[in-house]
Protein backbone atom coordinates (compact mmCIF):
# COMPACT_ATOMS: atom_id res chain seq x y z
CA UNK A 1 0.00 0.00 0.00
CA UNK A 2 1.43 3.71 -0.58
CA UNK A 3 0.87 4.37 3.09
CA UNK A 4 2.42 2.08 5.66
CA UNK A 5 2.13 4.25 8.17
CA UNK A 6 -0.52 1.80 9.76
CA UNK A 7 2.24 -0.84 9.92
CA UNK A 8 4.48 1.65 11.61
CA UNK A 9 2.35 1.88 14.37
CA UNK A 10 2.12 -1.60 14.83
CA UNK A 11 6.47 -1.69 14.86
CA UNK A 12 6.40 0.63 17.74
CA UNK A 13 5.26 -1.71 20.01
CA UNK A 14 5.73 -5.33 18.12
CA UNK A 15 7.02 -6.50 21.04
CA UNK A 16 3.91 -6.73 23.38
CA UNK A 17 2.23 -9.12 20.86
CA UNK A 18 1.53 -12.62 21.30
CA UNK A 19 1.06 -14.01 18.06
CA UNK A 20 1.74 -12.61 14.37
CA UNK A 21 -0.29 -13.71 11.58
CA UNK A 22 1.20 -13.91 7.60
CA UNK A 23 -2.29 -15.00 5.37
CA UNK A 24 0.17 -14.83 2.19
CA UNK A 25 4.05 -15.06 1.06
CA UNK A 26 3.44 -11.58 0.04
CA UNK A 27 2.63 -10.03 3.61
CA UNK A 28 5.54 -12.16 4.63
CA UNK A 29 7.96 -10.27 2.06
CA UNK A 30 6.52 -7.12 2.83
CA UNK A 31 6.55 -6.92 6.36
CA UNK A 32 10.22 -7.45 6.92
CA UNK A 33 10.95 -5.33 3.85
CA UNK A 34 9.46 -2.27 6.12
CA UNK A 35 11.22 -3.89 9.24
CA UNK A 36 14.81 -3.16 7.53
CA UNK A 37 13.41 0.40 5.90
CA UNK A 38 12.90 0.92 9.65
CA UNK A 39 16.35 -0.46 10.64
CA UNK A 40 14.47 -3.61 12.82
CA UNK A 41 15.46 -6.72 13.26
CA UNK A 42 13.95 -9.89 14.14
CA UNK A 43 15.09 -9.27 17.78
CA UNK A 44 11.98 -6.34 17.83
CA UNK A 45 9.78 -9.60 17.48
CA UNK A 46 10.14 -10.24 21.40
CA UNK A 47 8.42 -13.69 22.34
CA UNK A 48 5.83 -13.03 19.80
CA UNK A 49 4.96 -16.30 18.33
CA UNK A 50 3.97 -17.12 14.54
CA UNK A 51 0.79 -18.55 12.41
CA UNK A 52 1.50 -18.83 8.64
CA UNK A 53 -1.49 -19.58 6.41
CA UNK A 54 0.05 -22.78 4.71
CA UNK A 55 2.87 -23.89 3.31
CA UNK A 56 4.03 -21.11 0.91
CA UNK A 57 3.63 -18.87 3.61
CA UNK A 58 5.81 -20.53 5.82
CA UNK A 59 8.72 -21.29 2.98
CA UNK A 60 8.76 -17.41 2.81
CA UNK A 61 8.97 -16.96 6.53
CA UNK A 62 11.67 -19.67 6.55
CA UNK A 63 14.00 -17.46 3.99
CA UNK A 64 13.84 -15.02 6.92
CA UNK A 65 15.57 -17.47 9.52
CA UNK A 66 12.23 -18.19 11.32
CA UNK A 67 10.17 -20.99 11.74
CA UNK A 68 6.56 -20.91 12.15
CA UNK A 69 4.51 -21.88 15.29
CA UNK A 70 1.11 -22.69 14.30
CA UNK A 71 -0.04 -23.91 10.51
CA UNK A 72 -3.47 -24.98 10.46
CA UNK A 73 -4.79 -28.01 9.07
CA UNK A 74 -6.66 -26.65 6.09
CA UNK A 75 -4.87 -23.99 4.50
CA UNK A 76 -7.57 -21.54 4.76
CA UNK A 77 -8.46 -18.33 6.46
CA UNK A 78 -11.24 -19.90 8.22
CA UNK A 79 -9.62 -22.63 9.32
CA UNK A 80 -7.12 -20.94 10.01
CA UNK A 81 -8.82 -18.48 12.32
CA UNK A 82 -11.06 -20.98 13.74
CA UNK A 83 -8.14 -23.34 14.88
CA UNK A 84 -5.81 -20.93 16.07
CA UNK A 85 -9.18 -19.20 17.83
CA UNK A 86 -8.12 -22.34 20.30
CA UNK A 87 -4.85 -21.61 21.11
CA UNK A 88 -5.90 -18.30 22.30
CA UNK A 89 -6.15 -16.36 26.00
CA UNK A 90 -7.36 -12.83 25.02
CA UNK A 91 -4.16 -12.35 23.05
CA UNK A 92 -3.31 -9.53 20.59
CA UNK A 93 -2.35 -10.38 17.02
CA UNK A 94 -1.33 -8.44 14.33
CA UNK A 95 -2.21 -9.89 10.57
CA UNK A 96 0.65 -9.11 8.20
CA UNK A 97 -1.84 -8.74 4.89
CA UNK A 98 -4.85 -8.06 3.54
CA UNK A 99 -7.62 -11.05 3.43
CA UNK A 100 -10.69 -13.04 4.81
CA UNK A 101 -12.21 -10.47 7.11
CA UNK A 102 -13.56 -13.97 8.75
CA UNK A 103 -10.09 -14.73 10.60
CA UNK A 104 -10.29 -11.68 12.45
CA UNK A 105 -13.85 -12.14 13.41
CA UNK A 106 -12.99 -15.72 14.43
CA UNK A 107 -10.42 -14.48 16.66
CA UNK A 108 -12.45 -11.79 17.99
CA UNK A 109 -15.14 -14.13 19.03
CA UNK A 110 -12.35 -16.06 20.73
CA UNK A 111 -11.75 -12.47 23.06
CA UNK A 112 -8.50 -11.70 20.80
CA UNK A 113 -7.55 -8.17 20.59
CA UNK A 114 -6.85 -7.94 16.82
CA UNK A 115 -4.99 -5.29 14.77
CA UNK A 116 -5.54 -6.27 11.04
CA UNK A 117 -3.06 -4.74 8.71
CA UNK A 118 -2.82 -4.39 5.45
CA UNK A 119 -0.08 -4.39 3.62
CA UNK A 120 -0.32 -4.40 0.03
CA UNK A 121 -3.73 -4.16 -2.75
CA UNK A 122 -4.15 -6.29 -5.50
CA UNK A 123 -5.16 -4.83 -9.05
CA UNK A 124 -6.19 -6.75 -12.00
CA UNK A 125 -5.22 -6.02 -16.07
CA UNK A 126 -7.56 -6.51 -18.80
CA UNK A 127 -6.97 -10.54 -20.21
CA UNK A 128 -4.37 -10.35 -23.13
CA UNK A 129 -6.61 -12.65 -24.74
CA UNK A 130 -7.33 -11.36 -28.30
CA UNK A 131 -10.81 -13.25 -28.51
CA UNK A 132 -11.54 -14.84 -25.28
CA UNK A 133 -15.09 -16.14 -26.32
CA UNK A 134 -13.71 -18.28 -28.99
CA UNK A 135 -10.54 -19.06 -27.05
CA UNK A 136 -13.15 -20.89 -24.69
CA UNK A 137 -15.66 -22.20 -26.87
CA UNK A 138 -13.09 -23.67 -29.34
CA UNK A 139 -11.07 -25.23 -26.03
CA UNK A 140 -8.12 -23.41 -27.18
CA UNK A 141 -7.54 -22.68 -23.41
CA UNK A 142 -7.43 -26.65 -21.79
CA UNK A 143 -8.46 -24.47 -17.88
CA UNK A 144 -7.73 -21.43 -16.03
CA UNK A 145 -5.71 -21.94 -12.95
CA UNK A 146 -6.80 -19.53 -9.92
CA UNK A 147 -4.06 -19.21 -6.38
CA UNK A 148 -7.09 -17.17 -4.59
CA UNK A 149 -10.47 -16.25 -4.61
CA UNK A 150 -9.19 -12.81 -5.54
CA UNK A 151 -7.87 -14.29 -8.79
CA UNK A 152 -11.24 -15.31 -9.90
CA UNK A 153 -12.25 -11.97 -9.43
CA UNK A 154 -9.43 -10.28 -11.22
CA UNK A 155 -10.05 -12.72 -14.04
CA UNK A 156 -13.69 -11.72 -14.31
CA UNK A 157 -13.27 -8.38 -14.45
CA UNK A 158 -10.70 -8.71 -16.90
CA UNK A 159 -12.83 -10.93 -19.36
CA UNK A 160 -16.10 -9.19 -19.97
CA UNK A 161 -18.71 -10.51 -21.64
CA UNK A 162 -17.57 -14.11 -21.26
CA UNK A 163 -19.74 -17.11 -20.82
CA UNK A 164 -18.00 -18.64 -17.45
CA UNK A 165 -20.00 -21.99 -17.69
CA UNK A 166 -17.68 -23.14 -20.92
CA UNK A 167 -14.70 -22.18 -18.47
CA UNK A 168 -12.84 -25.16 -16.85
CA UNK A 169 -11.13 -23.79 -13.49
CA UNK A 170 -8.67 -25.32 -11.40
CA UNK A 171 -8.93 -23.93 -7.84
CA UNK A 172 -6.26 -24.49 -5.04
CA UNK A 173 -8.95 -24.00 -2.13
CA UNK A 174 -12.66 -24.25 -0.73
CA UNK A 175 -12.84 -20.27 -1.19
CA UNK A 176 -11.19 -20.31 -4.17
CA UNK A 177 -13.68 -22.64 -5.84
CA UNK A 178 -16.89 -21.10 -4.02
CA UNK A 179 -15.82 -17.49 -5.84
CA UNK A 180 -15.42 -19.52 -9.40
CA UNK A 181 -18.77 -21.80 -8.71
CA UNK A 182 -20.62 -18.39 -8.00
CA UNK A 183 -19.52 -17.42 -11.65
CA UNK A 184 -20.77 -20.77 -12.84
CA UNK A 185 -17.66 -22.40 -13.91
CA UNK A 186 -16.76 -26.12 -14.14
CA UNK A 187 -14.58 -26.80 -11.13
CA UNK A 188 -12.30 -29.08 -9.57
CA UNK A 189 -10.35 -28.38 -6.29
CA UNK A 190 -6.68 -29.10 -5.65
CA UNK A 191 -6.50 -32.04 -2.98
CA UNK A 192 -4.70 -29.99 -0.57
CA UNK A 193 -3.82 -25.68 -0.73
CA UNK A 194 -0.61 -25.68 -2.17
CA UNK A 195 0.93 -24.79 -5.51
CA UNK A 196 2.36 -28.25 -6.25
CA UNK A 197 -1.19 -30.13 -5.57
CA UNK A 198 -3.08 -27.76 -7.66
CA UNK A 199 -0.42 -28.37 -10.43
CA UNK A 200 -0.77 -32.04 -10.25
CA UNK A 201 -4.93 -30.98 -10.34
CA UNK A 202 -4.04 -29.14 -13.66
CA UNK A 203 -1.78 -32.56 -14.87
CA UNK A 204 -5.19 -34.59 -14.15
CA UNK A 205 -7.77 -32.83 -16.02
CA UNK A 206 -5.45 -32.64 -19.34
CA UNK A 207 -5.01 -36.54 -18.73
CA UNK A 208 -8.76 -36.31 -18.91
CA UNK A 209 -9.03 -34.47 -21.84
CA UNK A 210 -6.68 -36.17 -23.83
Amino acid sequence: VEDNSRLYEVFEHLDTYQWIIFTSPAGVEIFFEEMDRKEMDVRSLGQAKIAVIGEGTKKKLKEHHLFADFVPSVYDGDTLGAELAKELHGDEIPRAAAGNQKLAELLEQAGANVDDVATYTTKYEKSRLIDEKKEFETGSVDCVVFTSASTVKGFVEGTPGLDYTAVKAACIGKQTKAAADAYGMKTRMAKKATIESLIELVEEMKQEDC
